[in-house]
Parts: C-alpha cells; sequence; structure tokens
C-alpha cells in the first residue's frame, strides 16, 4: 500500500494524501472570510495563503493603503455579513498599521509580526495578548511564521526582505479582495437600512391619505388600518435591525398601497358621477346670511376679517345630501393647492408647496410650525392628506399672526375633535383669507 495514501486513525490524524488533497481544493477555491477552529484548518489556511502569495507577482499585490483603508472601514463599523468582532477588526488593523512596513508587503514573505507580548500589550492595553493572536488566527487574519520551540518572536530589517519568526500578515494580502466586495456589500446594505424605514413610512403615509376618501365605516377601510397599524407596530419592534424583514415589509406596503388604490377605483365605479367627482359642484354654493344665529367655523379668522358677513353653520351643511362628499367644504369653496401659498403667506421661501399636492408637503408642513410626526399622523388617518395639510397651514398662518395663545399642535387637535362632531368648516377659513388678502386671489375650480 502507498505510504502516502495509508489510512491513519490514530488520534484521527489525517493521512498525506488527505492534506494534499485538501491542499489543492483549497487552492482550487478562492479565498474567502471564514472560521478556522482546529489545528488542522489552521494550518491547511496557512500553506494555501503561502502557495497564494507565491502566485501572486508583487505588481498584482495590493497596496498597503487599499489594505488599511479596508480594515479601517471594519475596525470602525464593524462587519454586519460576518460575524467577526469589532473589536476583533480594530486588532488587526492596529496590528497592520504597528508591525508591517511599506517594503515588507511586496516581500516574498509578506509582512512578519515579530513583536514580543510586553509590546503588545502596550499597543493594545491588554495583559494577555496571546489570546488576541488566537482570536486572529481563528479568523485567518495572520498565519504562523517560521515559529521557534520557545514561542519567542523577532524581526528585522535586511536586503533580502524582512527577515523573523512569529506570525504574518500576508493573509491580508490573500483576503483582500474578499473583503474589498464584502465592503462594498456591506455599505450597499447600511443604506438599505436607512432608505427602507422612510421609504415604507411614506408609503404608509400614502395609504392614510387615500384611505382618506373611503367612508369611515367601510370594512375595507378597517381592514387597511389594521394593516397599516401592524406594520408599523412592525417597524417600532427590531424589524427595522434585520434587512429581510425590512424588504419584506417594503413589498407588504406596495401590495397595501395597491390594493387601497383598487378599493378606491372600485369604490368610485360603483358611486355615481356627481359623488366621485373632484370639481366643485356647479348647482351647490356656500350660502351666507348676515343673520345667523350661533355660528360655527374652524377657526376665528373670518370674525377677525370680517364680523358682518358671517357663514351659515356647520350643521347645515354636515347633514345636507353631499355631507359625505365634502364633508369640510374644501370642495365646495373651489380651494384648489395652487392659491395655498397665497392664502397662507407664513410659509414663503421655506416651503415650496408646488402647484399639485402630494404625500410629503402635510409632514413639512408640520415641521415647520412645530407639530409631531405622531400628531400629524392621527390628523391624517382621521382627515386625510389633503385637509391635514390644510389644517396645519391654517394653525401655522394663525400662529404667524399672532393669534393663538396655544401650540399650533393643539389648535390642530382642536380641529381633529371638531370633525368628529362633523362641525368641522374649512370652507369658511377659506373664504375668510381670500377676503384678508388684498388684492383678492382667484380661486380656479
Amino acid at each position: 500500500m502507498d505510504v502516502a495514501n495509508r489510512p491513519d486513525n490514530h488520534r484521527g490524524l489525517m493521512t498525506l494524501g488527505q492534506v494534499l488533497d485538501r491542499i489543492n481544493t483549497t487552492l482550487e477555491v478562492r479565498p474567502s472570510l471564514c472560521e478556522h477552529e482546529t489545528s488542522t484548518d489552521r494550518g491547511l489556511w496557512a500553506i494555501s495563503v503561502y502557495r497564494s502569495l507565491d502566485l501572486l507577482s508583487p505588481s498584482n499585490r495590493p497596496s498597503r493603503a487599499a489594505i488599511l483603508k479596508t480594515l479601517r472601514y471594519f475596525a470602525r463599523r464593524g462587519s454586519i455579513t460576518a460575524p467577526v468582532a469589532r473589536s476583533t477588526w480594530r486588532r488587526i488593523y492596529e496590528l497592520a498599521c504597528y508591525c508591517a512596513h511599506d517594503p515588507d508587503w511586496i516581500s516574498a514573505n509578506g509582512p512578519i509580526m515579530g513583536a514580543s507580548n510586553a509590546t503588545l500589550e502596550d499597543l493594545w492595553g491588554v495583559q494577555n495578548p496571546r489570546r488576541i493572536l488566537r482570536e486572529l488566527a481563528r479568523w485567518g487574519f495572520i498565519v504562523p511564521h517560521q515559529p521557534k520551540a520557545n514561542g519567542h518572536r523577532s524581526y528585522k530589517r535586511t536586503k533580502k526582505g524582512p527577515q523573523g519568526s512569529g506570525w504574518s500578515l500576508a493573509a491580508l494580502l490573500v483576503l483582500h479582495e474578499c473583503l474589498e466586495e464584502m465592503r462594498v456589500e456591506e455599505e450597499r446594505q447600511r443604506e438599505l437600512f436607512r432608505q427602507l424605514p422612510r421609504a415604507i413610512a411614506g408609503t404608509m403615509r400614502a395609504c392614510i391619505s387615500k384611505l382618506g376618501a373611503m367612508p369611515e365605516d367601510d370594512i375595507d377601510r378597517r381592514s387597511y388600518e389594521s394593516r397599516i397599524a401592524s406594520l408599523r407596530h412592525e417597524l417600532a419592534s427590531h424589524a427595522r435591525h434585520d434587512l429581510e424583514r425590512l424588504l419584506t415589509h417594503r413589498a407588504e406596503s406596495l401590495e397595501l398601497e395597491d390594493a387601497i388604490t383598487k378599493s378606491l377605483e372600485a369604490y368610485a365605479s360603483t358611486s355615481n358621477a356627481h359623488t366621485v367627482s373632484t370639481q366643485t359642484d356647479e348647482n351647490v354654493h356656500l350660502q351666507y346670511k348676515r343673520e345667523s344665529r350661533n355660528p360655527v367655523s374652524s377657526g376665528s379668522a373670518e370674525n377677525a376679517v370680517s364680523p358682518d358677513m358671517v357663514c351659515i353653520v356647520a350643521g347645515e351643511r354636515t347633514n345636507g345630501p353631499h355631507a359625505d362628499i365634502d364633508p369640510y367644504g374644501i370642495k365646495t369653496c373651489g380651494f384648489t393647492w395652487s392659491e395655498a401659498k397665497h392664502l397662507f403667506p407664513f410659509q414663503a421661501d421655506l416651503i415650496d408647496l408646488g402647484n399639485v399636492p402630494d404625500h410629503e408637503k402635510a409632514p413639512a408642513l408640520a415641521r415647520l410650525v412645530g407639530v409631531k410626526r405622531s400628531e400629524l399622523a392621527s390628523a391624517e388617518l382621521s382627515l386625510g392628506s389633503i385637509p391635514t395639510a390644510l389644517c396645519v397651514m391654517i394653525a401655522g398662518q394663525m400662529q404667524a399672526d399672532g393669534m393663538l395663545q396655544k401650540p399650533a399642535s393643539a389648535y390642530l387637535r382642536g380641529m381633529v375633535a371638531k370633525a368628529r362632531t362633523n362641525s368641522l368648516n374649512l370652507g369658511h377659513t377659506v373664504f375668510a383669507r381670500r377676503k384678508m388678502m388684498q388684492p383678492r386671489y382667484p380661486a380656479t375650480n
């Protein structure tokens, strides 16, 4: 029997043939960062590192600056794709900065670490540097280089290159391509961790805005609100720290938005043309009378501007045949988003309202007037996106004019409470703002 292939079961040792096969297999596979638990794995990894180093010409080796740049990234941020402790990244980065000189990276042996235990104790501020060296060797960052029997390490620079014994950082030359790809992938994942929660929150705000067009007692609306609340609860928990769960929630939010859009289309198709129209009804005009008793309005702006022009009470409007179509009088007064910047000039040069509303306008206005995101979300859930944005602009303008004794958020909560009792008429305030602004800005249908 061939001696090289003779089986040896003594203490589970590998035969020479098995060792050679493992070495050849390791060389065929692209080097990657992995754990080397046993001494056999670490020995095979060291052999493959030196064999790979022989195949790398000095011109094809990565520079010391490139390796330190990659290690610096992991030392500062840690790794999320590999279970390597951040302290381990910091130790190998400090070791590469301290022990590796520029000429060592192109030498045949690679950079040699021959510092003594006392030097490493001062460098790392620890009492047992050997434990850290074992951890670095377990992850394959360092490999043995001509170790001495007494464990002493040495290093000196000669004309032929670095000479010494101890540990070699040649594995960093072999692993650099893998580490650089891992760095790029982790940057992409960290960017997803930042973008996905914002995208999910924006989609949920759009869903809440669309739900405002559905009746409050609608079964589908209640189901959608329950799903939105469930998604919010998931985001508030540890889901934002799990990329797979974030991607799943992003897909769920998009599916929910599509489902709400289809429900709205179905709701519009089953209603008559007047009910689903977004234009002002020419046959229904807001009536004003000077002798109305106990007027109810959304604020005190119209009384402060024109005390002789009192609008009808909100109860008379909300009990009409078209109360569900225009519950807040926005369509009846002919308000369009293009006139918002003229009716509410407090936000001039601070926010670009544009001519078309979207789900980002209300949060921007809320931040400007000091309304919390939770209060804004609650108002959007009750009123809808466009009425909420109009309420925030009304509160902000009254705050800028010094007409409020309480914060704008308290005024917004008061308007939401009025909406629950069907006594909120934003159209009155729009008419009052038009009368206040001189020259009067024409409303467009």
